[in-house]
């Protein structure tokens, strides 16, 4: 699993991308929760499961929530 540590504009932790092995990268918040993941087909999942929609941009959104 790759790991990429994630900063905000000010370059404090803002958590972490881990890519598994069958292509989904998940993303995890500073405190280390699951806070969702984008599968090797674009697709967005919440940390409930829930699609979101397509494209990393979305993914970034979930840190907010």
């Amino acid at each position: 699993m790759a790991t990429e540590r994630l900063t905000d504009k000010n370059g404090l932790y803002a958590g972490s991308l881990q890519t598994r092995g069958d292509g989904t990268t998940v993303l995890r918040g500073s405190n280390g929760l699951y806070q969702g993941a984008i599968d090797k087909d674009g697709k967005v999942r919440d940390k409930n499961g829930l699609y979101q929609g397509k494209g990393g941009p979305i993914l970034m959104n979930l840190l907010k929530k």
